[in-house]
């Protein structure tokens, strides 16, 4: 696979408005209820269960699970604390140890900025991954 292969996102309309999802794009969602999120994400998962691609779950927050246990994800628990650094070096491992063609999917990243407490560090956030 390589960098800017089209992906389909399982939302056909979407990969239509989209021109598809491109490999190594970052797709984030600004929802007000972790169930308008699972409307995108849900419909991912499913397509790249399909497509046969490495998944890699990142749980953190409080919040309920996003992804219900499934032999065709790597569901990988990181402790979120105050530390960006401990916890950024933690998923950057992770990444590296998985590759570029995995498949990443992360729970809200609210609880990032409850944590952090500042937008700056959400942007290194996506700089540092």
């Amino acid at each position: 696979m390589t960098a800017f292969d089209r992906i389909k996102s399982g939302i056909e309309e979407m990969d239509k408005a989209l021109d598809n999802i491109r490999l190594g794009d970052n797709v984030v969602w600004r929802v007000s209820e972790l169930s308008q999120f699972k409307l995108f994400m849900q419909p991912y998962i499913k397509q790249a269960i399909n497509d046969n691609r490495n998944i890699i779950y990142f749980r953190f927050a409080s919040h309920e699970p996003l992804i219900e246990d499934n032999p065709n994800i790597k569901t990988v628990n990181v402790p979120l604390s105050h530390r960006f650094e401990n916890f950024t070096v933690d998923i950057h491992n992770i990444i590296n140890k998985e590759g570029k063609d995995a498949f990443y999917v992360f729970d809200c990243l609210s609880e990032l900025q409850t944590a952090w407490a500042t937008d700056l560090m959400m942007g290194n956030f996506f700089r540092v991954t």
